[in-house]
């Protein structure tokens, strides 16, 4: 598969429905980075989102993926445009926006894996990777860091690889080979909820 990072995009959800709708949250002026649609977040101690590459710890639990980002100007949220207000889809550091996030728990994401992945790799915990977003598109950069792995969630490795994606119609892997992932170390999930 050709090394086209994209961030994360919702499947399915683990019994096989469409994707869930995705929910609305704040960002806030403590934004430490941008965020793209495609991005993992987390809440922090506000309650406002935050891009979870750029400065969670190892341990903080992850909310979801974005799906959208919207502007915030005027206090209702209005979709992204190249023209508002920036000329970029991403959210604004340190600034306010909308953003829309898959925080279903169930919800199956695809991804692209930086490594050479395939049926040995199901089962894993694996990290992401902030690669570079793709500017024009309003994408993460975000890619699955299958080359690290780990025996249980934690410690950085918060999604667990449960397949290649369906368009992996080879099932056989090979280099930055799209994965089936849920997120294992949930915000709605974990008992250690540590903000």
């Amino acid at each position: 598969m050709a090394n086209q990072p994209r961030g994360l995009v919702a499947s399915r959800t683990l019994d096989g429905r469409a994707p869930n709708a995705a929910r609305l949250y704040r960002t806030h002026s403590k934004n430490t980075a941008r965020i793209w649609s495609g991005d993992l977040v987390y809440l922090d101690s506000d309650g406002a989102v935050q891009s979870y590459t750029a400065a969670a710890s190892a341990n903080t639990p992850v909310l979801g993926v974005v799906d959208a980002v919207y502007d915030r100007s005027g206090g209702h949220p209005k979709p992204k445009t190249h023209a508002l207000p920036s000329g970029i889809l991403g959210a604004e550091v340190s600034g306010d926006s909308f953003i829309a996030v898959h925080d279903d728990p169930d919800m199956v994401f695809v991804g692209m894996a930086d490594a050479s992945s395939g049926q040995t790799d199901i089962g894993k915990f694996v990290a992401v990777s902030a690669g570079t977003p793709v500017t024009a598109a309003g994408r993460s950069g975000v890619v699955i860091k299958n080359s690290i792995t780990e025996a249980s969630a934690g410690q950085g490795a918060v999604l667990k690889v449960i397949g290649l994606a369906p368009s992996e119609i080879d099932r056989t892997g090979g280099t930055n080979n799209d994965l089936e992932v849920v997120i294992a170390r949930h915000h709605w999930r974990v008992t250690d909820n540590q903000q």
